[in-house]
């Protein structure tokens, strides 16, 4: 079997109580993007990659544009014009179709061409439910513009 390379780019981020931690980003753009435009506070850069290699390789933990994107809007970020300059920089044909859906009893999936690209804890609901892909996909609908 061929042995293939994995690049995973990362970005360290500040915590703010003295602590870090990497993301870990399926595109060098997108770890760069995070670096410069969150006020991580770093003095320096703080990006780079890591290569593994192997057999079969794929990583489904490794945050996408389309995971980024959602994360911004879904869990608060209020810097809206940084949202906008990151929809503009990374979606300027415009956004994918978002589609929600179950993954397990405890979370939603938000996805692109059927590809999972950011999870949503079962809340307020506590177990995933029809009424609860309708509530994320109003939320959805509400917060792309």
């Amino acid at each position: 079997m061929k042995v293939e390379k994995l690049i995973i780019y990362y970005s360290i981020e500040d915590c703010g109580d003295g602590s870090a931690y990497p993301r870990l980003f399926d595109t060098e753009e997108l770890a760069e993007w995070n670096q410069n435009n969150l006020d991580q506070g770093w003095g320096e850069p703080c990006t780079g990659e890591i290569v593994v290699e192997g057999k079969n390789m794929s990583c489904s933990e490794l945050q996408t544009k389309e995971g980024f994107y959602l994360e911004l809007l879904l869990e608060g970020y209020e810097n809206q014009e940084e949202v906008q300059k990151f929809k503009d920089a990374f979606f300027p044909e415009g956004l994918p179709k978002f589609t929600v859906d179950i993954i397990d009893s405890l979370h939603y999936g938000i996805f692109v061409e059927g590809r999972i690209v950011h999870k949503s804890f079962a809340y307020p609901e506590k177990k995933t439910n029809n009424k609860g892909i309708k509530r994320l996909e109003k939320i959805l609908k509400r917060k792309i513009k």
